[in-house]
């Protein structure tokens, strides 16, 4: 039996969610997993305990996620086996390739590599509750499940092979590259509009929540600063639907985990 250490990002809870079934299916079959759900100064320690990591991350705007990317960056520098899982809305982009570059200068063996298709939840913001639209958002999660229960037993069949895989850049890059500064450009403009309405309880949970630690509570409202990356985290999961970007996103619908059906 393995004894693993399973890192991953995630903003809305679609690489949470396989991350957790990642773990639970494993830990039915005799193996040990040691999950962190990485935020920003996470410093992970003891590696060379572990026979193997399991790395999971969203793909936004076609990259690794800042958070995620910086936590790698820190890690140390040992040869260990490691494999990489994606979510995505549709395109992967440049995001598998910058995180192998950074483990492999590092010293790690990428022996396996996964991404799966799953809903949008920046796009699902744009569609109302039970629209045609926000099902086909949604359609993604019911398409690729039977992806989702394989990914266990594919992991486990590439730690047993132990062969070292390689990744390179994507041809359409520079597009996917001029499409991204785009993006980043303008939620630079809505990162600032970020509020919570009068729904609001102050329970807390998007303090808790943000990777970043952006999020405060002070004079009895809720503050958000200026270090966001945008994974939408705080305002899909509060529990009243209270966070919103201005006067955007009062009547899109929240994604929630038990959308998300294995």
């Amino acid at each position: 039996m393995a004894d693993f250490l399973l890192l991953y990002y995630s903003g809305a809870g679609n690489t949470q969610y396989v991350a957790r079934y990642i773990k639970r299916t494993l830990e039915e079959k005799g193996h040990t997993v040691n999950s962190i759900f990485t935020k920003r100064n996470t410093c992970i320690r003891n590696i060379e305990e572990y026979d193997g990591i399991i790395l999971c991350t969203p793909v936004y705007g076609y990259r690794a996620p800042p958070t995620l990317l910086e936590v790698i960056k820190g890690l140390p520098k040992i040869e260990k086996p490691v494999y990489l899982f994606f979510t995505k809305g549709l395109i992967l982009g440049n995001s598998a390739y910058e995180v192998f570059k950074i483990l492999k200068l590092k010293g790690y063996k990428i022996i396996g590599f996964s991404d799966i298709i799953m809903a949008d939840t920046l796009f699902l913001l744009t569609s109302y509750e039970n629209t045609i639209l926000y099902k086909f958002y949604l359609l993604p999660n019911k398409i690729f499940k039977r992806k989702i229960r394989k990914l266990p037993e594919k992991i486990l069949t590439a730690f047993d092979k132990n062969t070292e895989i390689q990744l390179k850049k994507k041809i359409y890059v520079p597009l996917t590259n001029f499409i991204a500064r785009k993006f980043w450009n303008q939620t630079k403009k809505w990162i600032p509009k970020f509020h919570a309405d009068e729904k609001c309880t102050l329970c807390g949970t998007c303090v808790e929540l943000c990777p970043r630690f952006n999020i405060k509570i002070e004079d009895n409202k809720v503050a958000f600063g200026n270090d966001c990356e945008f994974c939408l985290r705080c305002l899909h999961r509060c529990p009243e639907n209270a966070i919103q970007i201005d006067n955007l996103t009062q009547k899109a619908p929240r994604y929630k985990p038990n959308q998300i059906n294995i």
